[in-house]
């Protein structure tokens, strides 16, 4: 693996968050509203409407199962991602593949890294 593979992987990462950015309305803030505001709804319908606890402890808040709740659905959700993600990356970049000898490779691999950034944006809205 050399400069030019991990350079293709950047391009390829550039180009992902570029686009993403371009496709929805709001662009880049939408990056960080979607993950508020799905921790944001399994926090209320959770810890408000449904006021669940975890079971056998008589000493947890309201928020405990949604929190326990949330950090499962991120690992969940940062598994599915790349897993569909994955299964349409060739078809996806099929021109690319088909004009220029590339190392496949590195077309798959910059969608765990997409994945992942989006994880952490995620992660961090979560802790905030």
């Amino acid at each position: 693996m050399n400069k030019a593979f991990f350079d293709i992987v950047k391009l390829f990462v550039k180009r992902e968050l570029i686009d993403k950015s371009k496709e929805d309305v709001l662009g880049v803030l939408w990056i960080l509203l979607q993950p508020f505001v799905f921790i944001f709804m399994y926090i209320v319908i959770f810890s408000h409407f449904f006021g669940t606890k975890l079971a056998g402890d008589q000493y947890s808040d309201k928020y405990s199962y949604s929190i326990h709740l949330i950090s499962g659905l991120l690992l969940w959700q940062l598994n599915a991602n790349i897993i569909q993600n994955m299964s349409t990356v060739f078809v996806y970049n099929a021109n690319i593949i088909k004009k220029i000898p590339i190392n496949l490779l590195a077309i798959s691999l910059y969608i765990p890294i997409i994945e992942l950034i989006y994880f952490f944006i995620s992660i961090f809205i979560f802790l905030v």
